[in-house]
Parts: structure tokens; sequence; C-alpha cells
């Protein structure tokens, strides 16, 4: 395996309306349009066969129509460890630090964890990816606590050797928010997203992907559709 796994892209989104606490959908017109735009970065190095650790970086664009004035800044930096089995069977562990290079939002970011547990494999001409994410947020004097869980499935088919076509579907819920212990009920939010997408493999040390997600359901929850774009690279 390698010794370096460099995971980047360039992630567009476009958000359209929103769904309200009954789950109803409304459209909006803003203008200008609200345009978020990431790159995401995270570099893996190879510990021992299976057993990868490394760093992770978000960099943000937010334009005038998404937040009322265009910001600009890398926010949550934060390290990763990683195992994946022989079988595809794995799982790792996030840990989000509470640090913005700028004010894209009024508060700073809280520190939060990820634990996820995935399945990664293939039969034949079928991909097979499972996961399952839960996030834990660390309280603080400046940030309300709301944990969530998500869940995704994404089935595939190797059309040739160097090409496949995705069908991704990803459920995020969001539990209720607390603050210096006290549940506020009613606050819990979802959001449902369906993106299509294809992989290309030019060789073995280079994997190119491009979806294209969009919002079919939520509560709470904004409406938007992205394309992402994402490059691995594995080195060494």
């Amino acid at each position: 395996s390698s010794f370096i796994e460099l995971n980047t892209g360039l992630n567009f989104e476009f958000p359209f309306g929103d769904f309200n606490n009954q789950g109803n959908f409304s459209a909006s017109v803003l203008n200008p349009l609200p345009v978020g735009v990431s790159v995401p970065l995270s570099v893996l190095f190879r510990i021992i066969p299976g057993l990868q650790a490394g760093v992770k970086a978000r960099c943000y664009y937010l334009n005038e129509g998404y937040v009322g004035v265009a910001m600009f800044g890398i926010r949550s930096p934060g390290v990763e460890i990683k195992y994946t089995s022989s079988i595809g069977l794995g799982g790792y562990v996030d840990l989000f630090f509470p640090y913005q290079l700028q004010n894209i939002t009024s508060l700073n970011p809280p520190m939060y964890l990820n634990f996820a547990a995935f399945y990664d494999n293939t039969f034949g001409s079928l991909l097979a990816y499972g996961e399952i994410i839960y996030t834990y947020v660390f309280e603080s004097d400046t940030n309300i606590k709301q944990d969530s869980i998500t869940v995704a499935l994404k089935p595939g088919y190797q059309v040739t050797d160097g090409l496949a076509v995705t069908l991704l579907a990803q459920f995020h819920y969001f539990f209720d928010q607390i603050s210096n212990g006290i549940t506020f009920s009613n606050t819990s939010r979802y959001s449902l997203w369906i993106a299509p997408g294809i992989i290309y493999k030019p060789m073995d040390s280079i994997e190119l992907s491009l979806e294209v997600p969009v919002s079919v359901m939520g509560k709470s929850a904004m409406a938007s559709w992205m394309v992402d774009i994402g490059v691995t690279l594995k080195l060494f």
C-alpha cells in the first residue's frame, strides 16, 4: 500500500430554498445568487499496512448572497486515524479543532469528533460502499452543542477498467440542541441527499471523481445542489 495518500478537490454549493420545521419546501430567489466554494485537503501517512494517520483542513469562500458579506478562510483543521481491513471493513476517528484563519461566522467553530465505520469492496463489476458517522460536539461558552449522525450508501458499477458510475444516498440527522446541560426540544433537523457520480482511475495511483448532490427532503434545513470534484493521489 502507498505511504502517502493525498485527497483534495473542489466543492461548489448553490442554495435554492429551505425546508421548514414541518418538512415543507419553499424556494428562495436571492440576489446575488448564493454560492459557497470549498477546497478540502487531507494527507494520510501509512503507519503499518491498513493503518493510516494524518491531517485535514478545508478552505472556504462564501459570497455575499450566502452570508450577507463575502468571506474567505480556513476553518476547523483536524487530525485523523484510519484503519482499513483486507476485506474492506474499517473505521476512522477525526478530531477537529475550534480554529479558523478568518472569522467566517460570528462565533468560533466548536471542537468535535467524528466516529466512523465503513465498508468498501467490489464484487465483479459491482462497487459497494457504506458509511456511518457519529459526530460528537464539545460544549463551549460560545457554541450550542448539537450532535449528529450521517448514514451514506454508494453503490456503483464498473463500466470499464478505469471508469465507474455511482449513486450516493446520504441522510444527515442532527439531534436536539443542548446548552449548559439543558436540551431544547424540537430543535432536531435532517436532510437527505442524492448524488449521481462517476469515478475515473487513469492509473492505480490517481483517482478522479465527480458527484452532483442535491437535497431532496429535509427539516429545518437549507436546500442546495452541489458539484463535488475529488482527486486522490497515492504516492510512494
